[in-house]
């Protein structure tokens, strides 16, 4: 009868390690998806910086030039 309460209780453990391990593995796959998705927002936003960068020379450029055309009417 001791045996078969070890048994019991070994299988029981097995499953809940099992159960614990599934857990920690979808938790892992989770974090993943988290870093990849946050990965991809920096590189965005980075992709966004420099776009406005670039809005802001064409802007400068063309006040300049409409400085330039002032001075010529």
């Amino acid at each position: 009868e001791a045996g078969a309460s070890v048994a019991a209780a070994s299988e029981e453990m097995v499953a809940a390690v099992g159960h614990v391990s599934a857990r920690v593995s979808e938790q892992v796959s989770a974090s993943e998806t988290a870093r990849a998705s946050a990965e991809e927002t920096r590189r965005a936003l980075a992709e966004l910086a420099a776009s406005a960068e670039d809005i802001a020379s064409v802007a400068t450029l063309i006040q300049d030039i409409a400085a330039n055309t002032n001075l010529l009417a």
